[in-house]
């Protein structure tokens, strides 16, 4: 039995150094077989020369899987391509411009001028003012407060002589209007007749007849 094993072991050993050797001939094989398609190619390089470039061109992009790749190749469809696009874009942009100028205002466009002005504008509002400045400011806003009141004053006056002068033209209209009525005299002495005090009650009964002789 220990002979058998033995036999054994060393034939596993024997495998395993041969699978090692089967393994280490291929990977030299396969780089062989790089080399020789290399050189195949690089001798292949000046009888591609002669051929015109269009052909040159199609064979190389024909053997995009097994052959080498121009990057001009790429490169010169991509260039054309861009440069369609961007004319395109380009006149797409004039013939927008043409059908906005037709339709559009002169009023919604602001000129070069009226530009820079809102930006000055713009700028000085967000600039931060000096101590000097401030100053300067507060007291323009405060002699503009002076100014507001006593134009309020003016016009309060104003509307005081205003209503002056129209209750005394209600009174002339009353003076020089038509004559009281009876019923007028009768509602003023009923009036009159109803003071709050007896002190008042007194006067009135006083100037009743005064008022009625007046009125008359």
């Amino acid at each position: 039995m220990t002979e058998v094993e033995l036999e054994r072991k060393q034939l596993c050993e024997t495998a395993i150094e041969s699978r090692r050797t089967i393994e280490i001939i291929a990977h030299r094989v396969t780089a062989l077989y790089f080399k020789l398609k290399c050189n195949e190619l690089k001798g292949d390089e000046p009888a591609s020369k002669d051929r015109s470039l269009q052909l040159e061109n199609d064979r190389k992009l024909t053997t995009i899987g097994g052959g080498e790749v121009s990057q001009r190749n790429i490169l010169n469809p991509m260039e054309l391509i861009e440069t369609r696009s961007i004319q395109i874009v380009e006149e797409f942009q004039n013939q927008m411009d043409a059908s906005k100028r037709s339709s559009r205002r002169s009023s919604s466009i602001m000129s070069p001028k009226m530009f820079a002005q809102a930006i000055s504008n713009v700028q000085h509002k967000n600039t931060p003012n000096t101590p000097d400045e401030e100053s300067a400011k507060s007291e323009a806003d405060q002699e503009s407060s002076d100014d507001d009141d006593d134009d309020d004053d003016d016009d309060d006056d104003d509307d005081d002589d205003d209503d002056d002068d129209d209750d005394d033209d209600d009174d002339d209209d009353e003076g020089f209007g038509r004559p009281m009525s009876v019923h007028d005299i009768r509602r003023e002495a009923a009036v009159s007749m109803r003071p709050s005090t007896s002190s008042d009650q007194h006067t009135a009964l006083v100037m009743q007849p005064q008022t009625v002789l007046a009125r008359l």
